[in-house]
């Protein structure tokens, strides 16, 4: 057999993986204690994926993180997935007595108090403290902006639209990329909204704001019903203030979704960088920073022959059902979309995030954490 032989190529590449794998594990158990973290998606196949990592620390607390591998699933429950990981760790030769951390999303599955994969995981590990995974903490604190605030979520729905038609064709999309070509300009795809990575729809808001000209033109040249549905919904003040407004805390979050990424940072760092995050969108709460959204939507409307609207629009509930007047009774279109949108939609972002990042859930770890540190450096 040649070593080009594909039999020999994939008894190298295993070779190698066991060598790797043997590596790692010989680390992890030099550090003794060490953490997990899993989390499931679907391949191209459509089969459920399992993926490990193992997080440790060495004597002087460096911190590493390494990735064991995959293991497919045919159920999704927490009795399976917490199975499936155990009989994973023991195969590994990782003794569960030393398990001090898991990490996982917030899914019922992994975090449920009886039936969850870190509930049944303490059974005998009972040292493995369950931590919320920080950059899904971050995407529900996202999420939930969108969902209280319902102009928020129409804003997104019609992105969501836009996507569709145009990326959702490859006519479509030849003729997006025609109008660009013809502007001189490099070719630029429109995002799709994911829906489990909310801090990534920064790049789909990014593309849109910079090929708005080339984008209103591809759907004034597309002859289907829904471009031209789309196209009122674009050729808006309402939109494009909204944009503008989510682009900013996007670009803000973004910063902090990154550093959470890092596989060193330490809870203590993480918690300081939501703290900053926080502080930085309150800082966002006042007249001034109102008025340079306010006026970039404005240059927009300009060059594009978009007219602002001339009176606030007001919503009237019925009174059976517990409405009456909204409050925008009186205020001018200025005063609405910073009254009633842009301060609104701050509220909700720092809200949702102090809430979900309570350090008080995780001042018991972070204390642990800083004495460790604190033992550490009297013993230098």
């Amino acid at each position: 057999l040649k070593l080009t032989d594909h039999k020999i190529q994939n008894e190298i590449i295993e070779l190698l993986q066991q060598q790797i794998l043997t590596g790692i594990l010989n680390e992890c158990r030099r550090a003794k204690y060490f953490s997990v973290m899993i989390d499931e998606t679907k391949d191209i196949a459509c089969h459920e994926q399992v993926s490990l990592v193992i997080r440790f620390v060495d004597e002087k607390f460096n911190v590493f993180e390494k990735f064991i591998g995959f293991a497919r699933t045919a159920t999704m429950t927490g009795e399976a997935l917490a199975d499936l990981l155990i009989k994973w760790l023991k195969k590994l030769n990782l003794n569960l007595e030393n398990l001090v951390g898991q990490c996982y999303d917030g899914a019922s599955n992994m975090r449920g108090e009886y039936q969850g994969v870190a509930a049944r995981l303490r059974q005998i590990a009972p040292l493995g403290i369950y931590i919320h995974c920080n950059g899904h903490v971050l995407n529900l604190c996202l999420i939930d902006v969108s969902a209280r605030v319902p102009s928020v979520r129409n804003t997104f729905g019609v992105v969501s639209s836009l996507y569709k038609l145009i990326e959702g064709s490859v006519k479509r999309h030849q003729v997006f990329e025609h109008v660009q070509q013809e502007a001189g300009l490099k070719n630029l795809t429109i995002k799709e909204l994911c829906e489990t990575r909310w801090t990534c729809r920064l790049e789909c808001l990014k593309v849109i704001l910079l090929r708005f000209n080339e984008i209103i033109t591809t759907l004034e040249v597309i002859e289907v019903p829904d471009a031209f549905l789309l196209l009122n919904s674009l050729l808006s003040f309402d939109f494009i203030f909204h944009l503008f407004i989510m682009m900013e805390i996007y670009s803000l979050t973004n910063i902090l979704s990154k550093f959470l990424q890092h596989s060193n940072v330490s809870l203590t760092d993480a918690l300081a960088q939501v703290k900053i995050t926080i502080d930085t969108v309150k800082s966002l709460q006042n007249e001034s920073e109102f008025e340079r959204i306010y006026n970039e939507a404005l240059k927009l409307c300009n060059d594009n022959g978009i007219e602002p609207p001339e009176k606030a629009r007001t919503k009237r509930i019925p009174v059976r059902f517990g409405g009456g007047d909204d409050g925008t009774a009186g205020l001018n279109v200025k005063d609405y979309y910073r009254i009633k949108i842009y301060y609104v939609i701050l509220d909700n972002i720092i809200t949702s995030i102090d809430h979900k990042f309570d350090e008080n859930i995780l001042g018991v770890v972070v204390l642990m954490e800083k004495l460790f540190l604190y033992k550490e450096f009297l013993n230098e």
